[in-house]
């Protein structure tokens, strides 16, 4: 390349576009908001730059040279691109051909998904959801693309994804309605001596009763590790264990199972619900739309975290 064609950059080749549609200096500045002088350098550099005067007096008009005239096409296609690239992508949910990787636990798919679905159904039929299982603090997932979108109980925002609040509540004990504590207050020790059952999927919903019993010379035995609300549920509604959950699920699960709840009193501790993405799909106006479209859906849900928890 030339060191004069190296000179031009896109800044000249939209006042060379905007002169060659105007054929006129003046009428091109108030196009550009520029002022006329300012013009007639940039013009003078690019004569130089193409080796040809373009525009050339025929009378009072300007007229363009044949070097000119075959510029136009070109550089009328040259600029519709780059404005493309740089205006933002008319987004329609009926359009919308995406398919989209949400995590969170068994319980949102369970009880929140199925929502989510009917809503898309209506709004975005031809979207498609892939739901996957929410291991805690993967956040690589969402970094090379396998999941977009996350719901989860996270203390703070990590500082790698972007972050948006849902809501909190506090944990509570469930257990069995003929569970020997079922009805009684619930001390550190007579929590700490039953047998344990602990949900490992999705976010982490009970990583804090370790470091609360230690700090109060405690340890509680685990009897059943299983990553499926459903599962614990079972198993806990047919067998003495007690089981650790966020409140708001504790209410509504107690409508499907025998089953009874106690607040933790010797335990301080808030759950905070989290939708969180990564800056790869930040600015992506399909993402946005999805990721407000999943939060409404989860605030909306009567099976999520009550506006006043």
């Amino acid at each position: 390349m030339s060191s004069s064609f190296s000179s031009l950059s896109i800044h000249l080749l939209r006042v060379l576009h905007t002169v060659l549609q105007t054929r006129n200096i003046s009428h091109a500045a108030v196009k550009l908001n520029a002022s006329q002088s300012l013009i007639s350098r940039q013009l003078r550099q690019l004569r130089d730059a193409f080796g040809d005067p373009l525009l050339v007096r025929n009378g009072r008009e300007y007229v363009y040279t044949p070097r000119a005239q075959n510029l136009i096409e070109p550089l009328n296609k040259l600029i519709a691109d780059l404005d493309a690239l740089i205006t933002p992508t008319r987004f329609d949910p009926v359009e919308c051909r995406q398919r989209f990787r949400i995590a969170s636990s068994d319980y949102v798919a369970e009880y929140m998904l199925p929502a989510l679905m009917e809503h898309l159904a209506s709004v975005a039929p031809h979207v498609a959801v892939d739901y996957l299982a929410w291991k805690p603090n993967d956040y690589k997932q969402l970094a090379n693309g396998e999941i977009d979108l996350v719901t989860t109980m996270l203390d703070v925002e990590p500082a790698e994804v972007h972050g948006r609040t849902l809501g909190n509540d506090r944990p509570v004990c469930m257990m069995a309605n003929n569970h020997p504590l079922a009805g009684m207050p619930l001390t550190a020790q007579a929590y700490a001596a039953a047998d344990h059952i602990r949900i490992t999927g999705g976010g982490d919903k009970d990583g804090f009763v370790e470091r609360e019993l230690k700090a109060l010379g405690l340890q509680r035995n685990i009897l059943l590790n299983v990553p499926f609300f459903s599962a614990a549920m079972e198993v806990a509604s047919r067998r003495p264990a007690l089981l650790t959950i966020p409140e708001h699920i504790a209410v509504n699960l107690s409508r499907f199972y025998p089953m009874t709840w106690q607040p933790l009193d010797f335990i301080n501790h808030r759950h905070h619900y989290w939708t969180i993405w990564h800056e790869r799909t930040h600015n992506a106006a399909e993402h946005k739309w999805f990721r407000d479209t999943v939060h409404e859906i989860w605030k909306l849900s009567s099976y999520g975290i009550p506006a006043d928890a």
